[in-house]
């Protein structure tokens, strides 16, 4: 598979601050990447490294086969869309999107057809003569996503594009983003911190943390096979129970935590006697009104929020608090505040890591 970025122990530095540390990773031609971390995690810096607004201290950036580490952003073919939109308020939506186009004197005609395509497949051609000020924002995000990829851009990067709309649109954009990086193929390289975003439009994920990569694969192995507590944390909902590691079999696993003893899969080569925690996702915890197994732990429900296709749950054990979601089953009815349950769950569902494994 052919590659549109390759960026090859990328490092920069501000001042004393080390915003990237020595990041290596490939986006591949025609997919979908996401830079997703917290706030100061890198991931704005990477992606201004990649379209030249900031040039790395040490390493090597490659657009297609060249390199363009000290290439500044105008030699680069690639086009940014930025999360206030930054229209030109005085010219009309086709004119902002045919500007770049004029700047390089295409023909009247090539300007014509080109917009014309790109407003089409953002589905904004009929408001072509409006000016930026009688759009709604998701529709001035529309227009400043045309304006990029009207020039045809070997790579298209998105920093946070969708953070400033509220969720209705916010979700209905999310789709058409996506529908429109299939429809051009075009290679998408996407700024968010928004772990449903990244979990909804992505081929592949980089999760950053302090500058540094993490981990990279698609949405379904980061969020199941997480490589440590961190990621774990970041990527969905999920709990944390401390204990002690007392007997392995093969990638099986038995922790023991106060006076219960539950099952999960090894995550990492832990010892036995070692200190632990276990990370099981909401929706992988099963409610029974009995017990169903030797490991299925006595518990009481201190909180219920029906929330339609699913009932939320805030349910104590033994000191400990667990969130839990059960998908709606019709006719069932939900369990109450104040019942008493027993919770179960398969031991491939629960990860095992090393009580210290959080960086």
């Amino acid at each position: 598979m052919k590659s549109a970025v390759q960026l090859e122990q990328v490092s920069k530095t501000y001042d004393t601050v080390q915003a990237v540390k020595e990041v290596t990773l490939t986006v591949n031609q025609g997919e979908f990447f996401t830079l997703l971390g917290a706030s100061g995690c890198g991931k704005t810096t990477l992606l201004r490294l990649i379209g030249g607004f900031e040039i790395p201290n040490s390493g090597k950036i490659w657009i297609g086969n060249q390199d363009v580490s000290r290439l500044p952003a105008y030699r680069r073919n690639v086009h940014t869309v930025f999360q206030d939109y930054a229209l030109f308020p005085h010219l009309s939506v086709f004119e902002n999107v045919g500007f770049s186009l004029q700047v390089k004197r295409l023909s009247r005609d090539e300007v014509h057809t080109r917009v014309t395509d790109a407003l089409k497949l953002v589905q904004l051609l009929e408001m072509r003569d409006r000016l930026p000020s009688q759009l709604s924002g998701g529709q001035r995000q529309r227009v400043a996503i045309a304006r990029a990829i009207v020039d045809h851009p070997d790579v298209l990067l998105l920093d946070e594009p969708l953070s400033a709309l509220d969720a209705k649109i916010r979700v209905e954009l999310r789709e058409e983003l996506k529908h429109l990086q299939r429809q051009t193929g075009i290679s998408f390289v996407y700024v968010t911190h928004d772990q449903e975003e990244a979990l909804a439009l992505s081929d592949r994920i980089a999760v950053l943390h302090n500058g540094e990569l993490l981990q990279i694969g698609t949405p379904l192995a980061v969020y199941e096979h997480p490589v440590n507590l961190y990621v774990a944390e970041f990527i969905g909902r999920a709990n944390f129970l401390a204990g002690v590691l007392v007997q392995v079999n093969g990638k099986q696993g038995q922790i023991k935590i106060d006076d219960q003893v539950v099952t999960g899969t090894l995550a990492a080569e832990i010892s036995p006697n070692s200190a632990v925690k276990v990370v099981v996702r909401p929706e992988n915890i099963n409610f029974t009104a009995e017990a169903t197994s030797d490991t299925a732990c006595a518990a009481k429900i201190i909180q219920s929020q029906y929330l339609g296709y699913a009932t939320s749950y805030l349910v104590e054990m033994s000191g400990l608090e667990f969130h839990v979601l059960e998908l709606r089953r019709r006719g069932a009815t939900p369990y109450q505040e104040g019942d008493r349950v027993f919770l179960s769950w398969e031991w491939q569902e629960a990860l095992i890591f090393p009580a210290t494994s959080d960086n």
